[in-house]
């Protein structure tokens, strides 16, 4: 393949050029090589044992799969975002923890005056 930008993705890793990566499209599964290939012998053991079921296939599309991909493509997203555009990174993260710790101590940690309670509970008898 030109570049490596969807199997680094498919394997939520740097994967370095040259390499040999069996991909099964249909359940996003991929296979590698134990020590790499160095001979062709190598090579047409690795590969009979991705038919035959001797290797053990990585990734998938299972829900955990899905939640760590989530995870490496927000975390690769960031680490660029920041390395290009570090202004922006930060106020990207610094604005919604901003405006969640507004809302948790206007919710949770605010306290109402006491003297406010008295004459709510006097408005209350009068009534």
């Amino acid at each position: 393949m030109e570049g490596s930008d969807y199997i680094s993705g498919l394997v939520m890793g740097e994967v370095s050029l040259p390499s040999f990566i069996v991909v099964n499209l249909s359940t996003d599964g991929y296979f590698l090589p134990e020590g790499g290939v160095q001979s062709e012998q190598q090579l047409l053991d690795f590969l009979n044992g991705v038919l035959d079921g001797s290797v053990a296939p990585q990734g998938g599309n299972s829900v955990d799969q899905r939640v760590l991909r989530f995870l490496f493509e927000s975390r690769s997203s960031l680490r660029l975002m920041f390395s290009k555009f570090p202004v922006l990174g930060y106020v990207f993260i610094s604005v919604p923890f901003a405006i969640i710790s507004a809302f948790i101590y206007v919710c949770c940690w605010r306290r109402r005056d006491p003297s406010s309670d008295d004459e709510d509970d006097n408005d209350k008898k009068n009534d």
